[in-house]
């Protein structure tokens, strides 16, 4: 009795020793062909660990391809995952931006194809970037430049331009809607700052 040989769920049997082995090897090529055209059918993930250039991970960077208008931010640890649809992933370079305030951006190229791809990223800091940051009390930190509201700069020569015994005293007449008061006018006496529409109880 000819033996019956299985392989993932494919049974051989009833076939000559000369011929198993062909048997076998036709059997897991068509399984391989079977596995590649399963993947081709599906789409891309992207992945990876966003770090500072020499230090830790970095938490809430954000990593995209505009192109594709898809993207993530990175977790505690520092890392990311994302999905492409099939559609998207057919072997097209794309650009990938990670970026963070008070650094840098960096992009990187990737063959976008199906299957997993593993990017990973350090960013240098840039302290000068974060005068590109505002927060406006109404969520969280915004770029200037996307900022629906007025904003208004206090240098540091104009404060020093009159001389005050606090930077509060020194905003006095300084910015547009921003008032100063002190209770009592005494020196060492803290002041009050009201912006616009803040009142005081």
């Amino acid at each position: 009795m000819e033996p019956t040989i299985q392989i993932e769920g494919v049974t051989v049997m009833g076939i000559p020793r000369a011929g198993r082995l062909c048997a076998v090897a036709a059997v897991a090529a068509g399984l391989m062909a079977s596995a590649s055209a399963v993947r081709a059918q599906g789409g891309a993930t992207v992945k990876g660990t966003i770090t500072a250039v020499g230090g830790g991970p970095l938490e809430g960077a954000q990593v995209a391809v505009q192109s594709l208008l898809v993207g993530a931010v990175t977790d505690s640890k520092g890392t990311y995952s994302f999905q492409v649809s099939a559609s998207n992933a057919k072997g097209q370079a794309v650009t990938l931006t990670a970026r963070r305030i008070g650094f840098s951006p960096v992009t990187q190229q990737v063959v976008l194809s199906p299957g997993e791809h593993t990017v990973d990223f350090a960013l240098p800091q840039d302290v000068r970037r974060l005068n590109e940051v505002v927060v406006t009390g109404l969520a969280g930190a915004t770029e200037m430049k996307n900022t629906t509201i007025s904003i208004s700069k206090v240098n540091e020569a104009q404060l020093q331009a009159v001389p005050a015994p606090d930077v509060a005293t020194a905003l006095t007449g300084k910015v547009s809607g921003v008032t100063v008061l002190s209770e009592n006018g005494l020196p060492g006496t803290p002041a009050t700052v009201q912006i616009r529409c803040s009142f005081q109880p």
